[in-house]
């Protein structure tokens, strides 16, 4: 491997981490203030009961979660609260995705000259426009249109284009 690569796996990895340990959720957080909260429940088995000051601190009593306090019943309101991970979950699916477009944009294969040298001609059958390197003349291929069977001929100096 070469050293760019190596320096954007060492930076991506080091930012993935700062990440996760900046974004990584602490001890569930009640979703309002305490003193207006009536129940209590846990965000894994998502079982339910009132609110008690000297509960909260008391795990779920089925799954051992902690229990998470909140101004309606969520059985009856039907709605489940977020997920506490899923903000560390996106931040870290996008700094993959931008790893792996930095990985990719140092690994890819860079044009020497610039503009590449190529020649053009006509398929024989269909006129298509098919373009060709140098180092293809006199290989056999084949039109992508029709399908004819052809030899990429030698171009004169005229009919090159860039």
């Amino acid at each position: 491997m070469n050293r760019k690569l190596l320096s954007v796996l060492a930076a991506g990895l080091l930012i993935m981490a700062g990440t996760v340990y900046l974004a990584y959720p602490s001890k569930p957080k009640s979703l309002v203030d305490t003193s207006k909260a009536k129940y209590m429940h846990c965000p894994k088995c998502m079982k339910e009961k009132m609110y008690t000051p000297a509960g909260i601190d008391i795990p779920c009593p089925y799954c051992e979660k902690p229990l998470v306090a909140t101004t309606e019943s969520v059985t009856k309101s039907g709605s489940v609260p977020s997920n506490p991970y899923s903000q560390l979950y996106m931040l870290v699916f996008v700094e993959v995705v931008l790893l792996l477009a930095a990985i990719w944009s140092v690994t890819r294969k860079k044009s020497v000259d610039g503009e590449a040298e190529f020649f053009y001609f006509n398929c024989p059958k269909c006129t298509q426009k098919i373009r060709y390197r140098p180092h293809q003349i006199g290989v056999m291929a084949q039109c992508r249109r029709c399908r004819k069977a052809f030899v990429y001929p030698e171009c004169s100096h005229e009919e090159y284009v860039e």
